[in-house]
């Protein structure tokens, strides 16, 4: 499910509460007991400060055998030495890149992502679809990057100052439904 809605309209403030984040939202959301959400913030706050990627990449995962932990973290185009890079110099592209992988590779039920292609190349941003294609889960993301939510997104909700509205046909129905209505506002001028 893709959120849409023009900036500042409380996507990001919505997908946080879904996700269980703190936030500033009143209402009540009810979630099945045990349903784990994943989050992905803007601001990447879930990403480790200190240790290496392959630390960063361990955390949560000490049984699993390194290799698998390289061979995940090289879908995110973290190759070789560069498992061995410290975290905290890292580019804003490549921590992206780190929060992602770990995402990815934890075990949620669904996952809430903010903006996840901002500051990623073409490759980490087809990688990052094709893992989430083959993510179990659902996936609920806020994104402006067109391609991305037209390859992942087949509902999209649309915020509007009040309310909102559903498209279960994906990006190309809301496109459609788009075009649809500005036709109908042109002919009633």
């Amino acid at each position: 499910l893709a959120i849409l809605g023009r900036n500042g309209i409380g996507k990001s403030t919505l997908l946080r509460w879904i996700a269980g984040q703190p936030g500033f939202v009143e209402g009540k959301l009810e979630r099945a007991v045990g349903v784990r959400a994943g989050y992905f913030s803007q601001e990447m706050h879930e990403l480790p400060s200190s240790g290496t990627v392959l630390d960063a990449m361990r955390a949560g995962e000490v049984t699993t055998p390194e290799k698998e932990l390289r061979d995940h973290l090289a879908l995110f185009l973290f190759r070789d030495d560069d498992v061995e890079l410290p975290v905290s110099g890292l580019s804003g592209g490549e921590k992206r890149r780190l929060c992602l992988a770990r995402l990815t590779r934890t075990n949620y039920d669904f996952l809430c992502l903010d903006e996840p292609t901002n500051h990623l190349d073409i490759a980490t941003r087809e990688r990052l679809e094709q893992a989430l294609q083959s993510y179990p889960g659902a996936v609920l993301m806020i994104s402006h990057d067109r391609a991305f939510v037209r390859a992942l997104a087949d509902r999209v909700f649309v915020m509007a100052e009040r309310g909102g509205r559903m498209f279960d046909g994906g990006f190309d129905q809301y496109l459609a439904r788009r075009g649809e209505d500005a036709k109908t506002v042109r002919a009633s001028d």
